[in-house]
Order: structure tokens, then C-alpha cells, then sequence
């Protein structure tokens, strides 16, 4: 539920988003992993100020931890372009973000959160169908 949930709020973030970024190409996707079901959330992002051309790749690994219902999640940022010293200091803002919908979650109404599941496995089920 949610990786359904983080996707959604990654599309809101599409082109003449007014956030700290801009997201393209949101993918939701899930694999196997030795302790179970792992869900991955793939990305393009701009982050603002989009003059300096910071670009990236991310990607949000939600890795399962062998205990129930508890996950990991791994953050991978790769830079495709602007100078280093700049995507460092921009991404402050970009995790800060992330992190605040990561906290935004715990608040979500547990109606909600089973909405999101729902809508997850019918996302996986789609890209499962589709490739």
C-alpha cells in the first residue's frame, strides 16, 4: 500500500509540478527477493532550481526484512547531470521530501491504506500482464 501510495504522490509531481522536483516515468514494479515479495519504485527526477540542469535517477527499493510485514527501504540516486557539488546540496531537499511522505503515511486512515494496497496489486498486475 505504500509504494501505491508514494507512486500516486510521484505523479502528482509531473511536468509544471510547483514542488522542489520534477518526476517523469513513476514505475511501480515488484520482484522476488530471498525473504519474500520486494517492491521497487523507479524514477526520472529535475529537482529545483532547474537552471542548474540537476537531474537523476531513483530509485526506492523496499526490501523485505524477514519479519513480518517490516521492510527496508533503499534509497539509490544517480546523478545524470549537473556539477556534483550542486546535486549534493539540491538532494537535501529532495530527501527531506521524501522523508516527510514517508511520515505522512503513518497517518493515512487504515480504510486508506487498504485502498493503496488495492490499488498496488492492481498496478503490479497490469505491469506483470504487460511485460
Amino acid at each position: 500500500g505504500m509504494y501505491a501510495y508514494l507512486a500516486r504522490i510521484f505523479e502528482s509531481y509531473g511536468e509544471g509540478s510547483t514542488g522542489g522536483f520534477v518526476a517523469e516515468d513513476v514505475q511501480l514494479v515488484s520482484g522476488d527477493h530471498p525473504n519474500g515479495q520486494k517492491y521497487t519504485i523507479t524514477m526520472r527526477t529535475w529537482l529545483a532550481p532547474y537552471d542548474l540542469g540537476i537531474s537523476q535517477d531513483v530509485t526506492l527499493d523496499g526490501l523485505p526484512t524477514g519479519e513480518h510485514n517490516v521492510y527496508r527501504v533503499e534509497v539509490i540516486l544517480q546523478r545524470l547531470s549537473g556539477d556534483v557539488a550542486s546535486w549534493r546540496r539540491i538532494n537535501r531537499g529532495f530527501l527531506n521530501v521524501l522523508r516527510k511522505r514517508f511520515l505522512v503515511w503513518r497517518t493515512v486512515s487504515p480504510e486508506e491504506k487498504v485502498e493503496y494496497r488495492e490499488q498496488g496489486h492492481s498496478i503490479l498486475e497490469e505491469a506483470s500482464a504487460a511485460g
